[in-house]
């Protein structure tokens, strides 16, 4: 792991990312690029008189916004370890546009973003920047939601289907449990509508981990009736301190229709969320 992307606005959860971000980049020795962007389409309809936006106008809020947000990166890395490689950008632009585009630009590891999740209508129509990250990134994601110190993770929920996922995907996780020294769960969550025989569940999983030759791990089935609600009763259980999933990046319809258990678990679980998107690589 040599870089982590931090997209940053200054918010608690922002702030809650940056410092797990620190802590892991300090143990890892990887280097942080924070993100800041202003987002031009919020500005519509922003000035005094209510009648528009003028290019003036316009230009002076910009001006601004870039210099407040440049001290605010300035205050929160004030107090961080001189050891650390700290690089920041402010950019003008469409949000996961830019932070998209900041990815592939750095050839970042690992995202590491915070959440405030989503709910309701808003949730199924919008979703949170978070979700829509986790859809699209090109690399693992870790989103958090409250403040965490990176020596409590020790125990790593990954939820897996009877058919597996790609080797990059086992890789990135393989890195995961190295960089925090955890133990892996393994646990496949038997539902009603995809029930197998706990015999065949415990020979897939078991399999799995010769092939990739796994250390330090568990195999486990969960009967549930939905698989997201599997993964967090199963977590809340063993005392998981994240959880981990591969995604299948929907969108369009088919996510309005089928959901998603990674942004499922990023939008309602607390404890930290790591994913990665079966499209990383298409």
């Amino acid at each position: 792991m040599k870089k982590i992307l931090v997209p940053v606005d200054f918010s608690e959860t922002s702030e809650n990312a940056f410092d797990f971000a620190l802590q892991l980049a300090d143990k890892t020795k990887a280097e942080l690029q924070l993100v800041h962007v202003i987002d031009v389409v919020d500005m519509v309809g922003m000035s005094p008189m209510g009648s528009g936006v003028s290019a003036v106008w316009l230009d002076n809020y910009v001006q601004e916004s870039v210099a407040k947000a440049k001290q605010e990166i300035k205050k929160l890395v004030s107090n961080a370890p001189a050891h650390v490689r700290i690089d920041s950008i402010v950019e003008v632009g469409n949000i996961m546009g830019t932070i998209r585009d900041a990815i592939k630009d750095n050839e970042a590891d690992l995202v590491v973003m915070g959440t405030k999740g989503a709910s309701g209508m808003r949730e199924v129509l919008v979703g949170s920047n978070t979700e829509k990250v986790v859809r699209y990134a090109r690399c693992p994601v870790i989103s958090i939601k409250k403040k965490t110190d990176v020596s409590s993770i020790k125990n790593i929920v990954f939820g897996l289907g009877l058919e597996g996922v790609p080797e990059r995907v086992v890789q990135k996780l393989k890195q995961l449990q190295s960089a925090f020294n955890a133990t892996l769960h393994l646990v496949h969550v038997n539902t009603p509508t995809g029930f197998e025989r706990d015999r065949k569940i415990k020979r897939g999983l078991e399999q799995f981990a010769m092939r990739y030759m796994l250390t330090d791990y568990t195999i486990n089935i969960y009967n549930e009736f939905f698989e997201d609600e599997g993964l967090i009763y199963f977590a809340e259980e063993i005392g998981a301190d994240m959880i981990a999933v591969a995604t299948h990046s929907r969108s369009g319809l088919a996510h309005l229709l089928g959901g998603s258990i990674a942004e499922d678990l990023v939008n309602h679980v607390k404890r930290p969320i790591w994913t990665y998107s079966l499209k990383a690589d298409d």
